[in-house]
């Protein structure tokens, strides 16, 4: 493909290490484990919750059956995109672990809901969804303050907003 006399060319991104894609789905197991424990002091955790009764996951081995059934236990993990199926980068990992089998893998059941960052926020605060993309720290932060909501950036997907403005170097 030539644009006004250069001829295009497309970067190779380096491929991203093993270890790095189960890092979301792990993480998603690790986090719907500890939240399915209450409030409350007081009461008991369940055997199935509690980390010191789910034994470890161990890389090369099988995944612990006791683990799975935690996992399937702790119920549905919502997760929610934050530009519908737009290619952006805070749904990449989520959709590759969901098509490449990750989650089922690992005993969870993860629904995946398009939806827009905005509409996120109230949903995640309110418990309804478990996860969900942001669509910057302001906005995050904003909501927050306005709503007495404890929202976690978790992780930061991007170097530049989805709606950053571009240009080529000396473009006119």
């Amino acid at each position: 493909m030539r644009q006004r006399g250069r001829a295009l060319t497309t970067r190779r991104q380096p491929s991203v290490p093993a270890r790095r894609a189960l890092a979301v789905p792990v993480g998603l197991a690790l986090i719907a484990l500890a939240a399915c424990g209450g409030d409350d002091d007081s009461a008991e955790p369940a055997a199935t919750t509690s980390p010191a009764n789910v034994p470890a996951v161990v890389a090369g081995a099988a995944f612990p059956a006791d683990r799975c059934a935690a996992n399937t236990a702790a119920g549905t993990i919502h997760y929610n995109t934050g530009f519908d199926y737009a290619a952006t980068a805070s749904i990449i990992e989520v959709l590759v672990a969901e098509t490449a089998g990750h989650y089922d893998a690992l005993c969870l059941d993860v629904e995946i809901t398009p939806s827009f960052s905005v509409a996120n926020y109230p949903l995640v605060a309110a418990n309804e969804v478990q996860f969900a993309s942001a669509g910057s720290f302001s906005e995050v932060a904003t909501f927050s303050a306005a709503n007495e909501a404890d929202l976690v950036a978790l992780t930061v997907a991007g170097h530049v907003a989805i709606d950053a403005l571009i240009a080529a170097k000396g473009g006119k």
